[in-house]
């Protein structure tokens, strides 16, 4: 296989995949991760997004608070 290097918007882009050990709970260890990441030293101009699950469920979130206010919204109006 040949490596190519993949680009977004111009820049080049690594994706990085992991898988949690099971036993652990991504809600409680991603502050963690954050925290770790943040510490890094990294060069100028290297960004990292941390994506996956966690973004399943913070859009999971905001869609169950949005259906909430509406449920409630309509629970006033009868």
């Amino acid at each position: 296989k040949q490596d190519t290097i993949r680009r977004v918007d111009g820049h080049r882009v690594i994706n990085i995949k992991a898988d949690m050990v099971e036993g652990y709970n991504l809600a409680l260890e991603l502050p963690k991760i954050a925290a770790g990441m943040e510490q890094l030293d990294l060069p100028e101009g290297i960004e990292y997004k941390i994506r996956g699950q966690n973004e399943e469920q913070e859009n999971s979130s905001a869609f169950l608070q949005n259906a909430f206010i509406v449920a409630l919204g309509v629970m006033a109006l009868i």
